[in-house]
């Protein structure tokens, strides 16, 4: 199955870009990026283990369920909510930016931000180890939160950090109001990089950045100017950031890393379904929804209102995936389980096809919407679903409470500007 999959996948590939002509259509992308994963996992380098059939089984039946459920959304009628229509005229509804929340959400981050600077200033943490300082609970940077401050971070900047991203892109190609708030987010990329220690904001900053462009500024159009010229060198500083991360971090061998890090992800799914099978406890939707629930029962146990149940206790012990565990002879690898882990941790394998088939669904259905009106809440969700996608090898984003707020932005950070009338003739 692993050698056959791959030309599938790029089949498919090719036959929707042909149909669409758009490199961001979501199975584009995601096929993408799954055929390069199953092959470089194909071809076993240094070291790696031999993942199962039935592994390889999983992964196929999720990806063409997800590819089932968009075909089935772009083959429904589909309403534009943005849009109401009568005999003679079109009411077409339009959204603006609300710079002012944006303001004030992106003051409090680089706020909070600093303070975590200073922290880890002080205590003479080198960069290569900033990512452990910043995962460690034990750490000084949460023994000095007080309940305000960690409600903020929940609520606020680690949300933000994923929100930001869409927004400058919107505000660069399409309003052209962008010093201000350049200025804020490159503030904010480096804050969140001396803070957290995280390389992967880079490349999601140039992803939002090429598919907002790819939305609002036609290719036919495009021609040499200052904007183009600042595009192309903020592609360059991203990848040669990402390179210098990773050699302050103490990885040597970039290849290896590199193919660890976007292969890894299939032996290391092999092992866990190893041990979800062996555990047998199901958790009936709480994994896949984790992002949700977190919020929910983290925000109840701050405000002393209510202490996390046993059952949500007993699933985030399942959920936990920081342990590193063997892939290779010489290997070790965490965190990156994939979405199927998630949905099968749920119900197994009827979860990853209910579950692959709705989020296929839901994911073709909003890039259509997308597409049709170029909304600014359509083409900011989407933003962040694509994101989802093209991390996939990570995990399901739905189970990040961060990710999950993020989504729910797109309620506060956009208004009603007008109302565009239309005559038919």
């Amino acid at each position: 199955m692993q050698f056959i999959l791959p030309y599938l996948l790029f089949g498919i590939v090719l036959f929707t870009y042909h149909e669409n002509k758009d490199f961001f259509n979501p199975i584009v992308i995601l096929f993408s990026i799954w055929g390069v994963i199953v092959f470089l996992s194909s071809l076993r380098l240094y070291g790696m283990y031999v993942t199962s059939q039935r592994t390889y089984y999983i992964i196929t039946l999720g990806l063409f369920c997800f590819y089932f459920g968009y075909l089935v959304s772009m083959k429904l009628k589909i309403d534009n909510f943005n849009e109401l229509s009568s005999t003679n005229i079109t009411i077409q509804r339009e959204c603006s930016i609300n710079y002012t929340f944006v303001y004030i959400f992106c003051i409090i981050t680089v706020i909070l931000l600093f303070q975590d600077l200073r922290i880890i200033i002080f205590q003479r943490v080198r960069i290569g180890e900033i990512r452990n300082f910043a995962s460690t609970p034990t750490s000084a940077l949460y023994s000095s939160r007080g309940r305000i401050n960690g409600i903020l971070r929940i609520l606020v900047v680690n949300p933000f950090l994923y929100v930001i991203l869409p927004i400058f892109g919107l505000t660069y190609w399409k309003e052209k109001r962008y010093m201000i708030l350049q200025v804020l987010t490159f503030l904010v990329i480096i804050l969140q990089f001396f803070t957290l220690g995280g390389r992967l904001f880079f490349v999601l900053f140039v992803f939002h950045f090429l598919l907002i462009r790819s939305v609002y500024i036609p290719r036919k159009k495009f021609i040499i100017t200052r904007e183009s010229i600042q595009f192309f060198l903020l592609i360059v500083l991203a990848i040669g950031l990402f390179l210098v991360i990773a050699r302050l971090r103490g990885n040597q061998d970039l290849l290896k890393t590199l193919y660890i890090y976007i292969s890894g992800c299939v032996p290391h799914l092999d092992v866990r379904i190893k041990i979800i099978d062996y555990d047998n406890i199901y958790t009936m939707g709480l994994a896949s929804l984790s992002g949700l629930f977190s919020v929910i029962f983290q925000f109840l146990d701050t405000m002393n209102i209510l202490e996390k149940p046993f059952f949500w206790v007993l699933t985030q012990s399942k959920l936990f995936v920081e342990n590193a565990v063997s892939i290779g002879s010489t290997t070790k690898i965490n965190a990156f389980v994939t979405p199927f882990f998630y949905l099968y941790l749920d119900f197994r394998v009827f979860g990853v096809i209910f579950g692959m088939g709705v989020y296929g669904f839901l994911t073709g259905r909003l890039y259509r919407l997308m597409r049709t009106s170029k909304n600014y809440v359509n083409v900011f969700l989407y933003s962040l679903i694509l994101q989802g996608l093209m991390l996939s090898m990570i995990r399901l984003e739905f189970a990040n409470s961060a990710y999950v707020i993020s989504l729910f932005y797109s309620l506060i950070l956009f208004k009603k500007q007008s109302r565009k009338i239309t005559i038919r003739v």
